[in-house]
């Protein structure tokens, strides 16, 4: 073909870079790369090579560039190139890859595991396979010398992968639970029992650093009304909306979750000086200068926010929740904008002070 003809679409070849593309983000989803080791999979792989009689046997995940090992038994490192994986192969066919003698497979007989160190003469593996029926990886048994293997034992492989597959959703889903019961469902924000692990961890660093740290309790002014006016939908998309814009004006290392209701908290880390706060300020007073759109209006939103510093303000870390919403509570009264606490103008009541306590 001449430079300047076009190129021929090979619509299969663009199907097997799509096919790959999910596979991959399915291994993600996941999160098991470069995990440490867990018992319930070297259980498995421990089972698996004493069953088949096998020097060697492991969970192998195949990701863009490597094949890793969430659990192995023998002497295989804990990853290698994808370029020499017995695994990459395997997942790209149907069914259990069985490889009777690997010196005498064209497909392998050249790879540094057999030409050297551990000689790996005999392979089988079975896919790890979702239920969409994306392969991440396989379950493998390998040995140093040619070997038979019957398709009972095949299919006795395919149950230790299925086995793998259910530690591994399993795992999954305890993760999800754990995230569930520490974020809003509406707004994926930390929740409020989050933020106080988060507040605490990061006062305790603050002690060893010198650095400052600042919470800021922050109220949307007259919420109801938009509550009111377009229904309770239409306010929770403007929340989740209003989470975005604050993620967005503070750094990566900072903080932004939700409380409740309208009520949003920040957690501002590594401060120096009060001029670091105010900078976030700004940041968000400009973000809110930008009208939200709601069922095709432009609605502008303000907001009040309270401000205290550790250890400016308190040694407590539970003080500094109460103190800026006492800040808040009064620049909210001011109109909108934002607030340091002021111990004189900040007095609560003793009720008062026993519902914030509570928060």
């Amino acid at each position: 073909m001449n430079a300047d003809e076009p190129a021929l679409f090979n619509p299969h070849l663009t199907a097997e870079v799509d096919d790959e593309q999910q596979r991959l983000a399915a291994l993600y989803r996941f999160g098991i790369l470069d995990t440490a080791p867990e018992p319930q999979f070297d259980r498995l792989v421990t089972l698996a090579a004493q069953f088949f009689d096998m020097p060697m046997a492991s969970v192998t995940f195949v990701d863009e560039h490597r094949q890793w090992f969430k659990a192995k038994t023998g002497s295989e490192p804990s990853q290698g190139p994808r370029s020499l994986s017995f695994c990459s192969i395997a997942i790209a066919q149907d069914g259990v890859m069985v490889v009777h003698d690997a010196t005498q497979d064209a497909r392998l007989r050249k790879f540094d595991n057999v030409t050297g160190e551990p000689h790996l003469r005999f392979y089988a593996g079975a896919p790890l396979m979702t239920a969409e029926g994306h392969k991440l990886g396989t379950f493998c048994v390998l040995d140093q010398r040619p070997r038979e293997f019957s398709a009972e034992q095949e299919v006795l492989l395919e149950s230790f992968a299925a086995m793998a597959m259910d530690e591994l959703n399993l795992r999954r889903a305890v993760q999800d639970l754990s995230t569930m019961a520490l974020h809003d469902t509406l707004t994926g924000l930390p929740n409020r029992a989050h933020f106080r692990q988060l507040m605490a961890q990061a006062c305790r660093r603050a002690d060893q650093s010198g650095e400052k740290v600042v919470v800021g309790l922050m109220d949307l002014n007259r919420f109801k009304i938009v509550n009111d006016t377009f229904g309770h939908a239409a306010g929770d998309e403007l929340l989740q909306q209003v989470a975005l814009r604050l993620k967005h004006s503070v750094a990566t290392s900072d903080v932004v979750a939700r409380m409740s209701g309208d009520e949003f908290t920040l957690l501002l880390t590594d401060v120096r000086s009060a001029d670091d706060a105010a900078n976030v300020m700004e940041r968000i007073q400009q973000a809110f200068k930008e009208p939200f759109t709601l069922r095709g209006h432009d609605i502008l939103v303000r907001c009040s926010i309270g401000l205290s510093s550790y250890p400016d303000h308190t040694h407590r870390p539970e003080q500094l929740l109460i103190q800026a919403d006492a800040a808040m509570y009064r620049i909210k009264r001011a109109g909108s904008g934002y607030a340091w606490y002021d111990e004189a103008q900040d007095q609560r009541s003793p009720v008062e002070l026993d519902q914030l306590i509570l928060m």
